[in-house]
């Protein structure tokens, strides 16, 4: 009888005769899956070659898990949200969910798919309708969590920004499942493009993490030396222009702003009212 080839994870357990699959959880890990420190179970098989494809399958899957966990406990921490922010995010899931609609009607999918997509838009729709009634932001937090960590976004769920956020979504979800309940109806739904990229900027801070002075930072040590010698509005008028930029790209480090940058501040600022048009006191707001 010929010797078996080793196969990482693959091990008998006492008296059984199924293989099992054993890995220990990474060392960085830990904590995450604390008490737990490996993964054990039955590979359902007493076919030793059978039993090292199902573990390499499950290598696979525990990378993927891995990598997902590391990615979300590397989230950035926000404490608070732009509008513009909130209305990119809100925008991003609506283009999501109609572009993948468009995406199944262009691959012909049959009539049973629509008419059960019919049903499951009616329902849903109900459903919806009542949590904006009830206020009931949990209809959505599984969606807004899937969101979070595509966006490399961790949010208190506690905190007022992921309330605000998740009233946004729970919108944006009402409005594009009723858009697709007229699409499903004959009725011509366009697929918006999508969103600017979302940039979170959380909240501003004088200095990047590396100690690197951020725009914020610079800008207030101009205040601090310009504003006795300058009109209250020059400042007000600098501070907004600031703020904007902020909203758009987040609090950068000087030496990470690029031209880019700048030429897309610009091209939004140019869609915006101007506002040297408006009276002074409502400048900045």
């Amino acid at each position: 009888m010929g010797t078996m080839a080793k196969c990482p994870g693959v091990y008998r357990r006492g008296e059984s005769s199924a293989w099992w699959f054993r890995r220990r959880v990474p060392q960085d890990l830990l904590a995450y899956y604390a008490p737990r420190k490996e993964f054990a179970h039955s590979l359902e098989t007493t076919d030793h070659s059978t039993a090292c494809q199902k573990a390499r399958l499950e290598y696979v899957r525990l990378d993927q898990e891995f990598s997902e966990v590391r990615k979300k406990l590397a989230a950035q921490p926000v404490f608070e949200l732009s509008k513009v922010e909130v209305q990119r995010i809100a925008a991003l899931i609506r283009h999501d969910m109609l572009a993948e609609d468009e995406a199944a009607r262009v691959q012909g999918k049959g009539a049973d798919y629509f008419e059960r997509l019919d049903e499951g838009l009616d329902a849903q729709r109900d459903m919806l309708k009542r949590a904006l009634i009830d206020n009931d932001l949990g209809k959505v937090s599984g969606l807004l969590e899937d969101y979070q960590d595509r966006l490399g976004l961790r949010l208190d769920p506690a905190s007022l920004a992921y309330q605000e956020l998740a009233y946004a979504v729970l919108q944006a979800v009402t409005k594009t499942t009723e858009e697709l309940w007229q699409r499903n109806q004959g009725r011509l739904v366009e697929t918006p493009q999508p969103p600017a990229p979302v940039r979170i900027s959380g909240k501003a801070q004088p200095l990047a993490a590396d100690g690197e002075l951020t725009l914020s930072g610079l800008f207030e040590k101009w205040k601090d030396e310009k504003q006795r010698t300058l009109p209250e509005n020059t400042v007000t008028d600098y501070a907004s222009h600031v703020r904007h930029f902020q909203e758009l790209h987040g609090d950068l480090p000087l030496s990470g702003i690029t031209k880019a940058h700048v030429r897309e501040f610009k091209d939004a600022m140019l869609k915006c009212p101007a506002i040297n048009r408006l009276p002074k006191h409502y400048r900045g707001k």
